[in-house]
């Protein structure tokens, strides 16, 4: 925890949760795009009558696919959260909530 002044005044496990939970939050966006446009893509391209006379061709088309929804997927992912997060004092242990700034006025 640090203030924002940026100096360290402790450490929370109800932030760690908190950072936590967006960080799993996250990972589980990033799936989302991967398994939903892939296998539907798919689907409907095996019924071509390309990829009938060319069957070998699933797998790269699969994979590239997969790629394009990764580059597609991630970076709304990562975006949904901010890279340094900020909590209220009154939501964290009872030793953050008064804490005092370097001007006197509490920390919220």
């Amino acid at each position: 925890m640090t203030d924002d002044d940026g100096n360290v005044r402790g450490k929370s496990v109800v932030a760690g949760r908190y950072g936590l939970t967006q960080v799993a939050l996250s990972r589980v966006l990033i799936t989302i795009p991967v398994l939903t446009i892939p296998p539907l893509v798919s689907h409907f391209l095996r019924q071509t009558p390309f990829m009938q006379r060319n069957p070998k061709l699933a797998m790269p088309l699969n994979l590239g696919l997969i790629t394009v929804c990764l580059y597609i997927g991630l970076g709304p992912a990562i975006a949904m959260f901010p890279q340094t997060g900020s909590i209220s004092t009154t939501e964290l242990e009872p030793e953050f909530h008064t804490l005092m700034g370097p001007n006197g006025k509490p920390i919220t």
